[in-house]
């Protein structure tokens, strides 16, 4: 669904040979970044809008079902976490939502009469990543019959944690 929204929004813009261009260098050049130059990759790496939009288009669509294995694992764990009628959910360096995206995607596909009240909280440093993963939450819940409520917070996960601590409890935390 989230690769789809996204082919979907290259096509509504009719994007250019030069910006799918640009696009393919960016890709490269996070994927190094990923990989043989990983020493360099900055914290704040998705700052770059030419490497945000390379994650976006390219590393988001193959990451958002990543999250599906650990919450399998976690729905036959016996106090089963996952049945609670709210779940409240932190995703630290939550970057443009790719957890997020992928839990919704995971709860909107289960076959349950009282699926759960999705409470996120997203954390990140990088003030763009935090406007994606609203831009993207707020198209997914409106594709799919799923309730969800996102809040987030511009701040590195120390300084959160540090504002925040003994405030919340959270059901699920992803890093």
């Amino acid at each position: 669904e989230s690769c789809k929204f996204v082919y979907e929004e290259l096509r509504r813009k009719k994007a250019a040979i030069p910006e799918l261009k640009a696009l393919a260098r960016d890709v490269i050049r996070l994927s190094n970044l990923f990989t043989r130059e990983r020493e360099k990759l900055p914290p704040g790496y998705l700052t770059d809008e030419g490497l945000r939009k390379a994650y976006i288009h390219y590393f988001l669509p193959a990451n958002i079902n990543k999250i599906h294995t650990p919450l399998q694992e976690l729905s036959l764990h016996p106090g089963n976490v996952l049945l609670k009628e709210r779940l409240q959910i932190l995703d630290l360096g939550c970057g443009p939502g790719t957890a997020i995206l992928g839990m919704l995607e995971y709860f909107s596909s289960r076959r349950e009469d009282h699926p759960p009240l999705l409470d996120f909280t997203a954390v990140d440093a990088v003030q763009e990543n935090l406007s994606e993963t609203i831009t993207q939450f707020t198209h997914l819940t409106r594709q799919r019959p799923i309730k969800a409520t996102l809040n987030t917070s511009n701040a590195t996960v120390e300084r959160f944690l540090t504002r925040c601590r003994d405030k919340n409890s959270y059901d699920i935390i992803v890093m």
